[in-house]
């Protein structure tokens, strides 16, 4: 009996080694597959904010790169400035479109945290004034919409006397809206003035200003530019764009929102678009960024009607005629 005892705990010693080196084995392919990366600058899977008036240009940059790289995905949320940076602050996402850098107090949370917080400059926007198509005092001097913005101007016989209305409404795209911002910023104000009213968003703006001859609406350029041809063509039967004369400006001209006004600073109500990152690696929303700021990137800029930081070269081959 004692020889079978010990064939028998022979065999449950080799049995349990077996087992060990096999439990073993399992635990180090867990680890390795645990310790692989779940994205990467090309791949895998992400959030990403998009300040809601910069929805157009920021989706249109999501799908070139996408395009490029099909194994990345990211999803936009599209939100208005002040609910987006909340998010953003909070960790919802690592990165996001916006018009303004990092609040001091930002960077100092994100620090706290061992973040490195970055902003890429990507190009330059503007806030765009409409009015309704049978407006015809669309010409406003920079002091002019000024004091709009400041409710000094809230009459429209103060810009022309013999002008058809009275009094001014301005619309905006809520209350925690980039371009409510902009406003009070610009005007160093802490709220806006009794006869400005928010709308849902900037679709909302443009309906308003559409149906109601006394109305200006205050929205972004990138809102405006990305639409199609034919939106664009129903939309300039029912609204039109104000043209500003730059106080800065020797001329006695009057400048649209265009993209060349944008670029020779010709428009004076500009505003930066950054890209905000508080991702700690190098993962997908480092790859968009470097995306962003490369000529591919600031091309889809280009296309959206907006200025790009840098201006994408343009190579053109020349076929000199030959000589006889």
């Amino acid at each position: 009996m004692a020889f079978l005892d010990y064939i028998v705990l022979l065999i449950l010693t080799n049995f349990m080694n077996k087992f060990i080196v096999f439990l073993l084995f399992i635990f180090l392919f867990s680890c390795k597959e645990n310790n692989k990366p779940t994205d990467g600058p090309t791949f895998g899977s992400i959030k990403f904010g998009i300040d809601e008036t910069l929805s157009g240009f920021g989706t249109s940059e999501i799908d070139a790169f996408t395009t490029i790289y099909d194994r990345a995905h990211i999803q936009p949320i599209i939100q208005p400035e002040g609910d987006l940076v909340e998010s953003f602050v909070n960790d919802s996402f690592k990165m996001m479109f916006a018009t303004r850098r990092f609040l001091e107090s930002e960077e100092n949370y994100l620090k706290s945290l061992s973040i490195v917080p970055r902003t890429y400059l990507l190009g330059m926007d503007a806030i765009a004034l409409i009015v309704n198509n049978e407006n015809k005092d669309s010409l406003l001097t920079y002091e002019e919409a000024f004091h709009v913005f400041t409710g000094k101007i809230n009459n429209w016989k103060q810009i022309n006397p013999s002008s058809n209305f009275n009094d001014m409404k301005i619309v905006f795209d809520g209350p925690k809206s980039s371009t409510v911002r902009y406003i009070l910023d610009l005007t160093k104000q802490t709220k806006l003035p009794a006869n400005f009213y928010a709308e849902k968003n900037s679709k909302k703006v443009v309906e308003y200003v559409a149906n109601n001859k006394n109305a200006i609406g205050i929205v972004a350029l990138c809102w405006l530019t990305d639409m199609t041809y034919d939106q664009k063509d129903t939309l300039y039967r029912q609204i039109n764009l104000v043209n500003i004369k730059n106080r800065a400006a020797k001329d006695n001209m009057y400048y649209p929102p265009y993209q060349g006004n944008l670029v020779d600073s010709t428009y004076p109500f500009r505003r930066n678009i950054y890209l905000l990152s508080r991702e700690a690696k190098t993962g997908l929303a480092s790859g968009f960024a470097s995306y962003l700021t490369s000529d591919k990137g600031q091309k889809v800029m280009l296309k959206s009607g907006l200025a790009p930081n840098e201006i994408p070269a343009r190579h053109m081959e020349i076929n000199m005629p030959k000589s006889k």
